[in-house]
């Protein structure tokens, strides 16, 4: 004899109570990897380079946002590597609204010039190094390391071209 439907023991499916949890994790470890894995940026083989007298200010270009489909990064910082012999000051500025190659006078292409600590760099600005040196030195600069977010996306990547810059003697009156 089968006992009345009201006291029959109903089995729940387990399933659902196994491949919920695992579906969650699955979509919160895709979500935290797409928003910590941004695209890398662009990075060139081939130097900037410069020559300046000793305590000149040699603005160079080094990155650009329109070599990577016109993206906007909104820079949270800038690492810049240096080796020289002797001491040299490095710099990262945000050229906005223009293009620097190598120049002395920046403010002749960019319509301001700010630092990249929260600033935006999008398609129409560049990310430009000012380097001084006192005295007869070669400087070789890596490409920069830049902290930056990305709408909803947050990276660390190198990005732009090694630089390269022959600072000259101070020169002796005569």
């Amino acid at each position: 004899m089968e006992p009345p439907p009201s006291l029959r023991l109903a089995r729940r499916s387990q399933t659902l109570g196994v491949v919920l949890p695992m579906v969650l994790v699955a979509l919160a470890t895709s979500a935290g990897y797409y928003v910590t894995n941004p695209p890398p940026l662009t990075v060139r083989d081939s130097p900037v380079t410069a020559t300046v007298p000793s305590g000149q200010p040699v603005y160079l270009g080094v990155y650009e946002p329109d070599e990577d489909a016109g993206r906007t990064l909104d820079l949270r910082g800038v690492q810049v590597d240096v080796t020289s012999t002797r001491e040299i000051a490095v710099q990262p500025l945000v050229c906005v609204g223009g293009s620097v190659d190598v120049t002395t006078a920046p403010d002749t292409t960019c319509t301001d010039i700010v630092d990249p600590a929260g600033a935006d760099l999008g398609p129409d600005d560049d990310l430009m190094l000012q380097v001084t040196g006192s005295g007869s030195t070669v400087a070789v600069v890596e490409p920069v390391t830049i902290s930056f977010v990305e709408g909803v996306r947050r990276g660390t990547h190198q990005a732009g071209s090694p630089a390269r810059v022959r600072v000259l003697p101070v020169s002796s009156p005569r």
